[in-house]
């Protein structure tokens, strides 16, 4: 838990360092988690007596820099106590597990605890969230992986990156061809029995369901800061360490081994010289298109 300008927060409040009463905990992981509706109900939060004085919360989950986050349904009471428990869950329904089925695992005792004071009603400022791209724009995005692979009129896996239209008609809410285990691309899964099966490649509102996104992750040249970016200049909280990372060797040999086939993307050139990747910023904004929908207007008929 942070105060609003990323300073630790303090055990006893000042004007100086304090919990707003509106700000989110987030909680970092260094594996992708498993995307399910139940995350919120991973962390409880409470002032006093948990059985009486719970607090509701909401979550959502950034699969770009592995971060659940949380939201009070109504602002913190100023000046309290509270605390907040990360509870392990038997049903992968549930809490946090990887995607993979991994149950969640902490340094120390779980449930693991951790204790913070609010300050005055002082609230945080919230920034406007920066404008989404629509088909047309973030296609150039694409550009390495269109200019080599995904491009007409044979493009593999079916997989149509030219252009906007390319995305409406073979991206968008059509099954990944390396994650199908049945013959029709119109068929998706939002909730497989395991992860990744009959995938999306692009699953408009969620890119912790898009196959596309994972194809991104898988590859940790993707992560590289843009010229003009910082960690601290994404949507969450800035961190010693962590922020920004791709992930371990080992989660993207996870990846591989569990759902996602192939190179990831975009592929290196042939004579394996050069390395073609997007950067950071591409892939939050990749996301947020993803996460705002996926729009996309299909071309008119004639």
């Amino acid at each position: 838990m942070q105060a609003a300008d990323g300073s630790p927060s303090c055990a006893t409040p000042t004007p100086d360092c304090a919990v707003p009463v509106n700000a989110p905990i987030e909680l970092r992981f260094d594996r992708f988690l498993l995307p399910t509706s139940g995350i919120p109900l991973g962390l409880r939060l409470y002032s006093g007596d948990p059985k009486t004085n719970g607090v509701g919360l909401s979550g959502s989950y950034d699969v770009l820099e592995r971060v659940a986050v949380f939201r009070h349904v109504a602002p913190l009471q100023p000046n309290a106590l509270y605390t907040a428990e990360v509870l392990p869950a038997q049903d992968s329904n549930q809490g946090f597990w990887a995607f993979d089925g991994a149950p969640l695992e902490v340094a120390g005792s779980v449930p693991f605890r951790f204790s913070f004071k609010t300050g005055s009603d002082a609230e945080v400022v919230v920034p406007p969230l920066p404008s989404v791209d629509t088909c047309v724009t973030i296609a150039p995005a694409f550009a390495s992986c269109s200019g080599m692979c995904h491009t007409r009129p044979a493009p593999p896996m079916g997989l149509d990156l030219s252009d906007q239209y390319g995305f409406y008609y073979s991206a968008v809410a059509r099954s990944a061809h390396e994650a199908q285990t049945g013959n029709d691309a119109l068929t998706t899964l939002s909730s497989a029995a395991r992860f990744g099966v009959e995938m999306p490649i692009i699953d408009p509102n969620s890119p912790a369901t898009s196959y596309l996104i994972y194809k991104l992750l898988a590859k940790a040249d993707n992560f590289v800061l843009a010229p003009d970016e910082t960690c601290n200049s994404g949507f969450h909280a800035p961190v010693s360490d962590g922020a920004c990372q791709s992930p371990s060797a080992d989660e993207q040999v996870r990846l591989r081994e569990w759902f996602v086939r192939g190179e990831a993307m975009p592929k290196n050139p042939p004579n394996g010289v050069a390395s073609a990747h997007v950067d950071h910023a591409t892939l939050q904004r990749i996301t947020s298109w993803i996460a705002a929908g996926a729009a996309c207007n299909p071309p008119a008929t004639q």
